[in-house]
């Protein structure tokens, strides 16, 4: 009898941590992004490469509220042409939650690391996301 009490409790238990009962759909409504350098590109240094230290805005321009996912942050030089793309999670694991006049604002490092020779190079930065909306209950 304990092991079948054990073993219905530990069903339960497992069944309650397995997920977040939501789903995420992407939705057409228009974000603006706008990330900077949080630091000088060649402040955060090392052998293996330099860390670029970024903080991100992210407006909703539409009438619903949405969390901003999928995004992308390259580096750019200063004539414009991109050094990198790397794909970024702004509030993870949601997402960058907005809603018109109540911005999403966020600060991270990019996931991998640029040569030294692409950070002097280095002059700005942008961004692009996607909307999404959360049916049922969206992770913490």
């Amino acid at each position: 009898m304990k092991w079948l009490i054990f073993s219905v409790f530990a069903v339960v238990a497992l069944a309650s941590c397995g997920g977040t009962g939501g789903r995420a759909e992407r939705v057409d409504v228009p974000l603006s992004v706008t990330v900077t350098l949080a630091q000088g590109a060649r402040s955060d240094c090392h052998q293996s490469g330099c860390v670029i230290h970024y903080r991100a805005v992210v407006i909703d321009q539409g009438s619903q509220p949405v969390y901003a996912r999928d995004c992308v942050i390259s580096g750019l030089d200063s004539s414009g042409r991109v050094i990198f793309q790397t794909p970024v999670a702004l509030g993870f694991p949601a997402g960058g939650y907005t809603a018109q006049g109540s911005p999403f604002r966020g600060a991270g490092s990019l996931p991998k690391g640029i040569s030294p020779h692409d950070a002097l190079k280095l002059s700005k930065l942008s961004a692009s996301c996607s909307a999404y909306v959360w049916h049922g209950t969206a992770p913490i």
